[in-house]
């Protein structure tokens, strides 16, 4: 009994929140080098 369906749920789940987390720092760096370079 393979429990892939509970994997790729908590995968699939990590993936979104790891990608807005992502995302959140990838928006703030670039705020703080247009900070940086204005």
């Amino acid at each position: 009994m393979a429990p892939t369906n509970r994997i790729r749920k908590v995968y699939n789940l990590l993936s979104t929140l790891s990608l807005t987390q992502y995302l959140q720092k990838v928006s703030s760096y670039i705020q703080f080098l247009q900070f940086l370079f204005s």
